[in-house]
């Protein structure tokens, strides 16, 4: 049997799609609604009766699909037992099939079988390439590999290292053999190792080496249902435990007839893959993400993406735990047969152009980070050339930046100093930081300076946004140049709908999403699920933003830091901490206090130098941190330590006048800011204040800063 599904359209809602209509009367009195592409024809409603509510059903049926790409029948919006399954969404992307992520890579393989896939670099030698037909044959061999270690149905296989073409197999194969891929953080302890083990019913565990191997060991007697740990990099310094050469020749020795038993009972809405959330607020929570949830989102983030099938190389560094990378790396490249290059082991600790000059990525997915490091690379360049380059530069970005608002704006063209600058300075620029093959500059995972963008879309590198949870499959909202705002995120995927609910005067409101892209539930965790899904299926997100008048979203904070004064008044500080980095360039992270305090404080960082070994902020200033002092008259200060025990007037007055711009732009006084510490360290994965998108993890500032955070009290 197939699947009935029916969408309701209310007033305000759009939809491109194909589909069967039954109306609620004439589809001429329904007002805000462009309809285009039903049943083959081209609809637009010219001049509606806006007096008339009304509202539009869209039915269709879901194809009952055989094998793996089967639908279990289900009543379930959500679920949060491992075997559960759920119906699967409206999608308003009527042809886009559901189906498993074994036939997906098989789909892959007719397609493209003989083209890159995969590439891992080997240092001095160039890269080592596996195609998608071999791509195929290593899955499967984990997979039986996995199957006769005793993978059970709904069990997991944990993944905890660096991103490889073995993290790859590992997770693929631990779907194609019946069970869950579940990756862990690098950076997690062996108490966080043990959380996501024992909630997600591990059977393996796969690691990178020794590293990785310790933490498993530490804690592998409590995880009962454990039957096996791997080690993909080294050789094991264990008995027990199998190298990667070792699983291969278990799998080779295998027979597909088990294999493919277990493929052909899969089924599209049930769960196959688990992402643990940060756990910024609480313990990380398992999301249950279907093969459907999985394949739809990659699919619609390449459509809208314009992605060229069998032409695409995407470089994969950010770790594979979190969504946006497995939703980038993993299914895209699968979807749109693109080759994912895995960057070197320091690709986020000086390394980051190298590589991308070395395979000269398509699309490049970043964290604000990431593109934070490239802007003050180029502006440190350019301070250090000549003056006649310094002239140019200054001409090129002014070029840039007025051509892509224009455009933004709907003008079609090039103006000639585009054209002129698009030869003499961003064509080099590019080049030299391996960008020019690149067509998609795109932002996700946190917030980012409206500056960071600006500076980048200036010199034709246009940083467009995405915003999305682990709950979302990655993404949910997303932009490409030329439908851009600099000053916004993006619009709702294809195929999804979202809202704003319960808006305020100012349009403010929770985030909340629907589609196929949105996840089954919290595995074992009934309540929360319930907490995040509504009865008719809506995600609510915890986010505050609100729709601009370009249908394009913007994030104005997140509920669960809203901060509540004594005073009563909600402030989301997630906006002026942004500012307050914009305005002061020294400033590196700034986190905003006031909960149920009389007023507003500060705990700053200031910007250094990184050790590229360790990943641990040092006592020097940055080069970004030394131009600005030289522009406030301080250049006699070197290292953060000279400012917070020195304290010299000169650079306390020019942050004191930042802060005071920030609050120039307050919409209360509530929301000012009264008082700023400079802490004495920045932060940092290796030091715990980061978490693996590198978010500040406040509860752990907090809790660490206690002392600084009281005197701001006193």
């Amino acid at each position: 049997m197939g699947s009935t599904d029916t969408t309701i359209l209310q007033n305000g809602d759009s939809i491109h799609q194909n589909g069967k209509i039954t109306q609620n009367g004439n589809v001429e009195n329904f007002k805000n609604i462009d309809l285009k592409e039903i049943n083959g024809g081209n609809t637009k409603i010219e001049n509606p009766n806006n007096d008339v509510e009304n509202e539009i059903r869209i039915e269709y049926n879901w194809p009952s699909g055989t094998g793996p790409d089967k639908l279990r029948p289900t009543d379930n919006i959500h679920t949060s037992v491992p075997d559960g399954c759920v119906k699967i969404r409206n999608s308003f992307e009527i042809d886009t099939k559901p189906i498993s992520v074994p036939t997906l890579v098989n789909e892959a393989v007719e397609r493209w079988g003989d083209l890159p896939a995969l590439g891992t670099r080997i240092e001095g030698a160039g890269w080592d390439i596996v195609n998608f037909r071999q791509y195929r044959e290593d899955v499967r061999t984990v997979a039986k590999a996995f199957i006769k270690l005793g993978l059970e149905r709904y069990h997991s296989v944990c993944i905890l290292g660096m991103n490889s073409k073995e993290w790859f197999y590992a997770d693929i194969g631990a779907i194609h053999a019946g069970g869950f891929a579940a990756g862990i953080y690098t950076t997690n302890s062996p108490d966080a190792c043990l959380h996501c083990l024992k909630t997600s019913y591990a059977n393996i565990a796969v690691v990178e080496n020794d590293m990785q191997l310790q933490k498993i060991l530490k804690i592998r007697d409590q995880v009962p249902d454990l039957k096996a740990i791997i080690q993909y990099t080294g050789k094991p310094s264990d008995s027990s435990v199998l190298s990667w050469q070792d699983l291969m020749d278990i799998g080779s020795k295998e027979s597909d007839e088990k294999l493919d038993e277990i493929i052909d009972s899969l089924a599209v809405n049930e769960c196959c893959s688990l992402l643990y959330t940060s756990g910024t607020t609480s313990l990380p929570k398992a999301v249950m993400l279907s093969h459907d949830n999985l394949i739809f989102n990659a699919k619609m983030a390449a459509k809208y993406l314009d992605m060229e099938p069998g032409n695409e190389r995407i470089l994969s560094y950010l770790p594979l735990s979190h969504a946006a990378a497995q939703a980038a790396d993993l299914f895209m490249g699968l979807v749109c047969g693109g080759c994912v290059y895995f960057g070197d082991k320091n690709v986020l600790k000086g390394s980051m152009v190298d590589n991308l000059k070395a395979m000269k990525p398509t699309i490049l997915f970043g964290v604000p980070r990431v593109w934070e490091k490239i802007k003050e690379g180029l502006e440190t360049a350019e301070k250090k050339s000549s003056r006649v380059k310094q002239f140019l530069f200054y001409h090129a970005r002014a070029a840039g930046l007025a051509h892509y608002k224009a455009v933004s704006e709907g003008y079609v063209g090039e103006s000639f100093s585009y054209k002129f600058f698009k030869r003499l300075v961003y064509g080099k620029v590019k080049e030299a930081l391996g960008f020019d093959q690149c067509r998609t500059y795109l932002s996700g995972a946190a917030p980012i300076p409206t500056e960071v963008r600006e500076f980048l879309t200036s010199l034709d590198m246009p940083v467009t946004e995405a915003y999305g949870m682990s709950e979302t499959s990655g993404g949910h909202f997303i932009s490409k140049s030329p439908d851009l705002d600099l000053n916004a995120i993006g619009r709702t995927f294809p195929g999804t709908r979202s809202k704003i609910d319960q808006p305020d005067e100012n349009g403010n409101g929770e985030i909340c999403m629907y589609g196929r892209n949105v996840f089954m539930g919290y595995l074992n965790d009934p309540e929360k699920t319930e907490e995040a899904l509504d009865s008719d299926g809506w995600l609510h997100s915890g986010d505050l933003g609100k729709i601009n008048k370009n249908s394009f979203l913007q994030i104005t904070g997140r509920i669960k830091e809203l901060i509540i004064t004594a005073g009563g008044e909600n402030v989301a500080p997630a906006l002026i901490e942004l500012a307050v980095k914009t305005e002061i360039p020294i400033i590196s992270q700034a986190v905003i206090i006031g909960d149920r305090r009389k007023y507003l404080s500060m705990l700053a960082t200031l910007k250094c130098v990184i050790n590229m070994e360790t990943g641990v902020p040092q006592d020097e200033l940055s080069p970004e941190s030394k131009v600005w002092l030289k522009s406030i008259g301080a250049s006699q200060y070197k290292t953060v330590s000279e400012i917070v025990e020195k304290k010299p007037a000169e650079v306390y007055k020019a942050i004191e006048e930042g802060i005071k711009r920030v609050n120039d732009n307050a919409i209360s006084q509530a929301q000012r800011i009264q008082k700023f510490t400079i802490l004495p360290k920045d932060f940092s994965l290796a030091t715990g204040e980061l978490g693996p998108t590198m978010k500040v993890l406040k509860r752990i500032v907090f809790v660490k800063y206690e002392k600084e955070i009281e005197e701001l009290y006193q």
